[in-house]
């Protein structure tokens, strides 16, 4: 038997050492599975109720069950589960505390509190309503119970397909734009839920609403924003640099990736092609610049800059990002400090050296191959 604990409300408890916050009482009652545990309920009124319960080990089944007739659809739950509080996923069922997922509680907790003043704790739809509950609830209902039966009204119209998530990737506009679309069998649609074909009018498609909302909160933690049926990232964000390097690679896990021409021109350039240019000069000089993979002049000052503050990758402004970390670029910036070039505070690539430093230039470039 372990201390015992006092509920408040959903982010105020106490335990034996002091105040605890609602995600530290989850890591206990996940600790103390196949334990019992007092728990003592606390009112606002100080009235106080103690309470022996045990964890289950055990994965808390589900036990809904369809019937009907011409008219109505009853759903009903065989064994219903109050939950200890509201915004936490614990059901208790006999002073048994079963320990569900957020996800599973999102799901189940609407229904609760339909059926929460409901004595014989059933829902009744009205069949000619049926398709527009069908398409939010079965599905719902299915990530909770993977075995539920499906009422014979309704079984012979049901597409129950595997998902199947669709990323098309477009640069346009200084933006990465994806087009997100699912697919479940032949049946294709986006953000607007217009279906490509058309869903036929009786059908009814159970969708992993879950995975979907999974899918779109990703690009929205990405950095991505969303506007009507697609999501746009500007490539002046700093989760642009980000997408472009790691979080691409990602999309590939969650579904099938396609680009469009303009998207593949976005380059990620890890060995730059350093070109440099000597000419003669008057009084034993010599004019010397230089080009970086085509990069305007413009932009070679901000890039050294970002060698110097020991930045890994800098965003070109046609999209493409070049690595700075262990490459030609940093050796190429050493070689420029030794001639005294400070490029940080120039906007031009060019500058006269002497031939003492033409010898030393000379064999930089042999040894790094340089152009």
């Amino acid at each position: 038997m372990v201390d015992d604990f006092s509920i408040y409300d959903s982010d105020f408890f106490n335990g034996p050492d002091g105040f605890i916050s609602s995600n530290q009482f989850m890591k206990i009652l996940y600790s103390l599975k196949g334990q019992n545990i007092n728990i003592k309920h606390k009112s606002y009124y100080n009235s106080e109720n103690l309470i022996n319960y045990y964890i289950s080990e055990k994965k808390y089944n589900f036990n809904f069950k369809f019937s009907h007739n011409d008219e109505i659809l009853n759903l009903k739950i065989n064994n219903y589960s109050k939950l200890l509080i509201d915004d936490l996923p614990i059901l208790i069922e006999n002073n048994i505390l079963y320990l569900i997922t957020f996800d599973q509680l999102e799901i189940y907790k609407p229904i609760y509190e339909l059926l929460k003043n409901k004595e014989n704790k059933e829902i009744i739809f009205e069949i000619n309503n049926l398709k527009n509950v069908a398409h939010y609830l079965l599905p719902n209902l299915k990530l909770l119970q993977n075995d539920l039966i499906l009422p014979k009204t309704i079984e012979k119209n049901i597409i129950n397909q595997e998902l199947e998530v669709n990323f098309h990737l477009d640069y346009e506009n200084n933006k990465i734009i994806i087009f997100l679309s699912f697919k479940y069998g032949n049946y294709i649609f986006n953000l607007d839920n217009n279906f490509n074909p058309e869903l036929p009018k009786d059908y009814i498609l159970i969708r992993n609403e879950l995975k979907e909302k999974n899918i779109e909160e990703y690009l929205l933690m990405s950095g991505f924003k969303k506007n009507y049926n697609i999501f746009y990232l500007n490539n002046d964000d700093d989760n642009y640099i980000n997408f472009i390097t790691k979080n691409i690679y990602e999309l590939k896990k969650l579904g099938a990736v396609y680009y469009s021409k303009n998207f593949k021109n976005i380059k990620f350039i890890s060995q730059p092609q350093i070109k440099i240019i000597i000419k003669n000069s008057e009084k034993n000089l010599l004019d010397f610049s230089f080009k970086i993979n085509n990069i305007s002049d413009n932009e070679l000052s901000e890039i050294f800059s970002s060698i110097n503050n020991k930045k890994e990758y800098y965003h070109l402004k046609n999209g493409s990002i070049l690595e700075l970390k262990d490459n030609k670029n940093n050796k190429f910036y050493k070689l420029l400090e030794t001639l005294d070039f400070d490029l940080t505070n120039k906007k031009e690539n060019k500058i006269k050296i002497s031939n003492v430093n033409a010898i030393f230039l000379s064999k930089y470039l042999e040894k790094d191959n340089v152009e």
